[in-house]
C-alpha cells in the first residue's frame, strides 16, 4: 500500500497548538467566577453572597473536569497516531473550535441552570466535540492510514465504543433535562467523575510511543 500523503506540519506541532487551545479554554472558564455585586456591610453577608455563587462554582468544576477528560482523550489518540496529514489537521481544528465554545454554555448553566435550554446547549457542545474527536480517530485508523500497522483492532473498536457511549450519555442527560435540568446536570457530573477512574484502555499506553 502506498505511503499516505502527510503534512509538513508534524505531530508535535499539532499537539503543541492543541495544548495551547486547551490551556486557553481552561483559563476562560475561571473568568465566569466574579466577585459578588453590591455593597457588603458584614462578614456574614459576604459569606452568604459567596455561597450564593454555587452555580458558578459548579459550572467551573464540571467544565474544568470535562476539558481535562478531553485533553487526556486527545493525548491518548495522538499517543497512537504516528503521522498527520492535511485532513487530520483540519479535523483537529474543528474539534478545537467545538471545545473552545465550551465556556459559553458553561456560563449558561452557571447563570440559568434551572432552564432546560441551557443544559441542551451544554450537552450539544459536548456531543459535537466528542464526535469530532472520534472522527479524527476513525480517519487516522481506517486502513492503518496514520497509525502503526500493528495497532490492535481491539483498541480501535474500544475507543470508538467508549466515544459513542459518551455521546449516548450526553443525549440521555439532555432528555432528562427536559424533565429536570438539575437532574440532567447531575448526570453530566456523575458520568465524568466515573471517566476519571482507571479504564481498560489504560493498558494500551506503551512507553515506546511517548515521544513525538
Amino acid at each position: 500500500m502506498a505511503e499516505p500523503s502527510t503534512s509538513p506540519v508534524g505531530r508535535g506541532r499539532l499537539e503543541a497548538f492543541s495544548d495551547g487551545v486547551f490551556s486557553i479554554v481552561i483559563t476562560l472558564l475561571v473568568l465566569d467566577l466574579r466577585l459578588p455585586e453590591g455593597d457588603v456591610d458584614s462578614a456574614g453577608y459576604l459569606v452568604w453572597k459567596i455561597l450564593a455563587l454555587w452555580p458558578q462554582y459548579f459550572g467551573y468544576v464540571l467544565s474544568f473536569l470535562i476539558v481535562g477528560i478531553f485533553w487526556v482523550a486527545h493525548h491518548f489518540i495522538f499517543h497512537h497516531i504516528r503521522r498527520v496529514d492535511r485532513p487530520l489537521l483540519w479535523m483537529n481544528i474543528f474539534f478545537l473550535m467545538a471545545l473552545a465554545f465550551l465556556p459559553f454554555p458553561t456560563t449558561l448553566i452557571s447563570r440559568h441552570w434551572a432552564w432546560a435550554p441551557s443544559v441542551w446547549a451544554y450537552g450539544g457542545t459536548l456531543c459535537a466535540a466528542n464526535l469530532l474527536l472520534n472522527a479524527m480517530w476513525r480517519y487516522a485508523t481506517r486502513g492503518g492510514r496514520l497509525v502503526d500497522p500493528s495497532l490492535s483492532p481491539e483498541l480501535v473498536r474500544d475507543v470508538n465504543r467508549r466515544s459513542l457511549r459518551a455521546v449516548a450519555v450526553y443525549v440521555a442527560a439532555m432528555l432528562v433535562a427536559a424533565w429536570s435540568p438539575r437532574a440532567g446536570l447531575a448526570v453530566f457530573l456523575i458520568v465524568h467523575i466515573l471517566y476519571i477512574l482507571p479504564a481498560a484502555l489504560d493498558r494500551h499506553w506503551t512507553p515506546k510511543e511517548n515521544h513525538p
